[in-house]
């Protein structure tokens, strides 16, 4: 089956640039969706799916959010066109994190979201709970 992503914006506001960068490693023709205004850059994602004992997609998924991260980290020093300078960037979406759990116990799952990111990112489902976890909640 194929997979989408897309992003609502409010009539009126004003878009930089919006477009679907794949990923590099996907299987699954997984990508970033993204929207720029002047100050913000909004992605959305669908990182690579458990697809049975012989592809989990764990490793997949860990290259996945780094890839994205990247690309919204250099938009910060990317002009353009002389518009306001980029002030926050945002990734959401269904991350599938952990997915393999119970699946596959002898591939180590993933590890801890923001431990493989750079300090500057945050979690806000951590202190707002936004964070869907179905095995939690």
């Amino acid at each position: 089956g194929q997979y989408g992503v897309g992003v609502t914006v409010p009539a009126g506001l004003e878009i930089v640039e919006k477009r679907f960068i794949p990923f590099t490693n996907s299987l699954q023709g997984r990508g970033l969706y993204y929207v720029r205004t002047p100050t913000l850059l909004f992605g959305t994602t669908h990182l690579e799916s458990w697809c049975g004992r012989d592809y989990t997609g764990a490793k997949e998924r860990e290259a996945q959010i780094i890839e994205a991260t990247r690309f919204c980290e250099r938009q910060f020093d990317t002009s353009h066109g002389g518009e306001s300078p980029l002030r926050l960037a945002v990734i959401l979406g269904d991350l599938n994190w952990d997915d393999e759990r119970k699946q596959k116990p002898n591939e180590t799952p993933n590890r801890n979201l923001l431990s493989i990111l750079p300090s500057e990112w945050k979690d806000a489902g951590k202190k707002f709970d936004f964070t869907y976890d179905a095995k939690e909640n």
